[in-house]
């Protein structure tokens, strides 16, 4: 059992930094409601990098990227690009440590105390990873859900944008991410339980070893 939480800590962190991958260079952050549009031959998507207009008609795709990398862009924008690089720096963290900590890898030390340590570490990285995602995805998605209403109210006949695949991937990205250091995590815990016990029980035995009863007194 224990074996099995120590892969499936580093495995959970990894599949989520590999979804945080796939939502970080993704254009569907957002796309046209498709519901809103009288034809369905043209329709936009975008992300945190493009915006890409579809022409089914044609069959052809042309996409333009924002003129700045961070300063200038709308806010949403700023706070997803952040919030998702930050997961990637902490999820391939969290990955490498929770991977150094398995019993079985080369690389992993032989003392049980240390290899808990690293995957204390490697999961509080994989927790800062999930949350750094699910944080960039709901401000992106809290800016869509804004304008997609803003947008019904002043002009209900309007095109609008709405949620893309992304936004559920990366909320899906940060749970993973989250239950793989949160077992990390539970795995210190336990393992701090047991090694405090087992101090307790090796001083009461070498109490008893070093106890020694009194001397009955001899009376003259």
């Amino acid at each position: 059992m224990s074996l099995l939480l120590e892969v499936s800590c580093p495995f959970m962190i990894l599949f989520g930094l590999i979804l945080t991958i796939n939502v970080f260079q993704s254009n569907e952050w957002e796309q046209t409601d498709m519901s809103t549009i009288f034809s369905q031959a043209n329709w936009m998507n975008g992300g945190i990098w493009e915006r890409c207009m579809n022409y089914a008609n044609s069959g052809t795709v042309t996409c333009s990227g924002f003129d700045n990398f961070f300063l200038g862009l709308p806010l949403h924008i700023q706070a997803a690009r952040a919030f998702s690089i930050s997961s990637l720096v902490f999820g391939a963290a969290g990955t490498l440590l929770s991977i150094f900590a398995v019993a079985f890898c080369p690389c992993a030390s032989q003392t049980a105390e240390y290899r808990v340590r690293v995957r204390l570490i490697g999961g509080i990285c994989g927790i800062i990873g999930g949350l750094s995602i699910v944080a960039g995805v709901s401000w992106f998605a809290s800016s869509v859900m804004n304008t997609y209403y803003n947008s019904m109210v002043i002009s209900p006949d309007s095109e609008r944008l709405a949620f893309g695949n992304a936004i559920f991937i990366g909320w899906a990205a940060g749970a993973i991410s989250l239950v793989g250091g949160l077992i990390a995590v539970c795995m210190w815990c336990a393992f701090s339980d047991h090694h405090e016990e087992s101090l307790i029980s090796q001083k009461e035995v070498r109490h008893l070893r070093s106890y020694q009863p009194p001397q009955a007194q001899e009376y003259v």
